[in-house]
């Protein structure tokens, strides 16, 4: 909001000032030094004087208020009253009567004639802001991204709850943990506990589940899920018509087979049988072919944006072509172009939730204006649901 400081000050920049002369004068250059005192160049603060030239006037000039005998000053308008154009009072003045700058190198002659003139003050210091935001700070304005509103948590029994993912019908939210459990939320935070859908476990490579999406093939959805696992795995969950759960290994990422706790840690479908996958090491994002298990695409994410650190989850947003990713690391959301190489906006959770620990999954669910937290807080977690506008 502007102040009144502000508005004052901005009707201040134009004031009309008038004073009468008993000569006027006209500017010749010096062509040799003069014993004649010189004309002092006034500050440009004409503010804080209390006339046009220095007190000390030669003799033969005197400058004299137009009425009473009083100093000129410039008083603040009332912050109501219209701002003044200023025009010269005689329009039938002779053309030959212009008002100059006075140089200090230039030496004041008088003339015989009276001359009224009105003299415009300008203000060219800058204006403050009227409002100040801070950068990465959401914005109450309409700038194209998603507004935080508020939030509301629940604790949830999940060992360690890693990943989220909204479901194809937009119904539940999905839910993995480190010790391989499958698990369905509902979207009330008041009640959000279903069931637990499945637990897995491989005697060989473990149980670290860290990521879930819904598998989308070149058709359109189906109910398989693909579900990532410490430290490079990519396992496709498919549900039978018995109610069971099928899981199979897709493939394994090579470059990230040596990575141990900091490997893969969020997958989310992108298009035409591509997902996305990465990893806490080295803030990684492949492109990988589900169909054909070939690597298309490796980008250093730091290197789109400096202060990313990890890769806690990822989303690709459908309707807006984003990629949403969480770093658990510094607390922070980030929203790059659908491609992941261009940054766009960004959430400090700190400056959301003061007392968030360790967030380490994220889903997106537009219908209803939600981002789904979770956070890794051991045997018991918490699940976080963020209100915003404009999702």
């Amino acid at each position: 909001m502007r102040s009144q400081r502000n508005r004052k000050e901005k009707n201040n920049k134009n004031r009309k000032i008038k004073y009468t002369t008993t000569k006027t004068y006209s500017l010749k250059k010096k062509p040799t030094p003069s014993p004649q005192p010189e004309a002092t160049t006034q500050s440009e603060d004409i503010f804080q004087t209390e006339s046009i030239f220095e007190p000390e006037v030669t003799p033969d000039v005197t400058v004299q208020p137009e009425d009473e005998a009083q100093q000129v000053t410039v008083q603040p308008e009332d912050e109501d009253q219209p701002e003044v154009t200023v025009q010269p009072e005689d329009e039938d003045q002779p053309e030959d009567q212009e008002v100059t700058t006075v140089q200090p190198d230039d030496i004041i002659q008088p003339k015989d004639k009276i001359q009224e003139k009105d003299i415009v003050i300008q203000d060219d210091t800058p204006q403050p802001n009227e409002t100040l935001q801070p950068d990465d700070t959401p914005r109450s304005d309409n700038d194209g991204y998603p507004v935080f509103r508020d939030f509301q948590m629940a604790k949830v029994k999940v060992n360690e709850l890693s990943g989220l993912r909204l479901s194809q019908n937009e119904d539940f939210v999905w839910g993995v943990g480190d010790s391989g459990d499958l698990v369905k939320f509902s979207l009330s935070i008041d009640n959000p506990n279903i069931s637990n859908e499945y637990s897995y476990n491989d005697k060989k490579s473990g149980k670290d589940l860290e990521g879930i999406t819904i598998y989308r093939d070149s058709e359109g959805p189906n109910k398989d899920l693909l579900v990532c696992k410490e430290p490079n795995y990519v396992l496709r969950i498919r549900e039978e018509a018995t109610g069971k759960y099928k899981v199979e290994t897709l493939f394994e990422v090579e470059e990230a087979k040596d990575f141990g706790n900091d490997g893969i840690e969020g997958i989310t479908y992108y298009k035409d049988d591509i997902v996305y996958l990465g990893s806490q090491k080295n803030t990684t994002l492949w492109k990988y072919n589900i169909k054909t298990k070939e690597k298309i695409e490796k980008i250093l994410l730091k290197d789109v944006k400096k202060e990313i650190t990890e890769v806690a989850d990822i989303y690709y947003d459908y309707d807006k072509d984003r990629l949403w990713l969480l770093d658990s690391e510094i607390f922070t959301i980030f929203i790059l172009t659908g491609d992941g190489k261009e940054y766009l906006k960004k959430y400090n959770l700190k400056e959301i939730i003061e007392d968030i620990d360790n967030p380490e999954a994220l889903t997106v669910d537009h219908k209803n204006g939600v981002v789904w937290i979770g956070c890794d807080t051991g045997k018991t977690s918490r699940l976080y649901k963020l209100n915003f506008e404009n999702l």
